[in-house]
């Protein structure tokens, strides 16, 4: 048994048991690991971006975390605006972010850099485990950060060294001992009781595999992740996406007006404008594997979103406005 074992025994026997991952050279032991180590699903990303999102969205939908496996500071980097709004949303997630052997730092790398500078603004708790010796009550403490009420962002670094190196002996299992939630005032319950019980549909798939999810979604804030196309695909999962394509970042146009700016000109509108040329979403989404229809009408979309949800599996229509 390495640090890669340990750690991947810690997730699981604390309840972790999907990885959403984008793992890079760092990683490798973790990665070999998957096979010896049973119970952690593990969900690739072709972007770092769409893990930290579909962890979020996982903690979300079932209470408790899942982890993702990012690659060193800069790949870490490309995941944080998702880590931002699992932050603002209370998300319990349990982010294991590789780094170069402790050995190796000082060579300064090309993607070398301040690893838990740049995990601290966008998680409640940061820490870099030294040793292999020490990655299970690490990983144990970050579970237990993540499932603090309300949930927290928890960014564990594993040196590739600490998860490579073999242990003298097996550990004891580390257990995350979490604090005791502070008691819910009633009409709080009450609250979120009427809400579950509106059956409202639910932007996570893989949490709760029973249930049909609808992503509304706008081109322009679509482009910046479409790769997580390709993960609908991979894992089949029961996802219809709308995407409402008026060619241009309108909330944009709008806003220029609402601060009193002096209405765009041609140099400002082309700023603002996902034209010249339109992207095709149907043909993306194909290239991804999904069935994917275009409507240009209202009946069209009735009719394509009828088929959507009867239908199993990912499934993307592009409303042209």
């Amino acid at each position: 048994m390495n640090g890669a074992h340990s750690l991947l025994a810690t997730l699981t026997g604390n309840g972790v048991d999907v990885c959403f991952a984008n793992p890079g050279t760092s990683e490798m032991h973790v990665v070999a690991a998957l096979d010896q180590v049973a119970g952690l699903r593990c969900v690739l990303g072709l972007f770092e971006g769409v893990a930290t999102g579909a962890a979020d969205g996982y903690a979300r939908m079932i209470g408790r975390p899942a982890a993702t496996l990012l690659h060193l500071g800069p790949g870490l980097a490309n995941g944080l605006s998702n880590l931002h709004n699992a932050m603002r949303a209370e998300s319990p997630v349990v982010n294991v972010i590789g780094d170069h052997a402790t050995y190796h730092r000082r060579y300064d790398a090309p993607l070398t850099s301040d690893v838990e500078g740049t995990a601290r603004p966008f998680s409640h708790w940061v820490r870099t485990t030294p040793d292999a010796g020490s990655v299970a009550a690490d990983a144990a403490a970050a579970i237990a950060a993540a499932r603090t009420a309300p949930g927290r962002v928890a960014s564990l670094i594993v040196p590739a060294d600490a998860a490579w190196t073999p242990l003298a002996a097996v550990p004891s299992p580390a257990e995350a001992v979490v604090p005791a939630p502070p008691r819910v005032p009633d009409t709080a319950v009450g609250a979120a009781a009427r809400i579950l019980r509106s059956g409202q549909p639910a932007g996570a798939a893989i949490a709760c595999p029973g249930r049909k999810v609808i992503a509304l979604e706008s081109d322009g804030s679509g482009m910046y992740m479409p790769q997580a196309l390709w993960t609908h695909a991979r894992e089949q999962l029961d996802i219809l996406t709308i995407v409402f394509a008026n060619r241009k970042y309108q909330i944009l146009r709008h806003e220029l007006s609402n601060v009193g700016a002096t209405a765009g000109g041609p140099r400002a509108e082309a700023l603002m404008d996902l034209g010249r040329p339109d992207i095709d979403w149907v043909s993306l989404a194909r290239t991804f594997g999904i069935p994917a229809a275009r409507a240009a009408t209202a009946d069209e979309l009735a009719r394509h979103v009828r088929a959507g949800l009867a239908a199993e599996g990912p499934s993307l229509i592009e409303a042209v406005l």
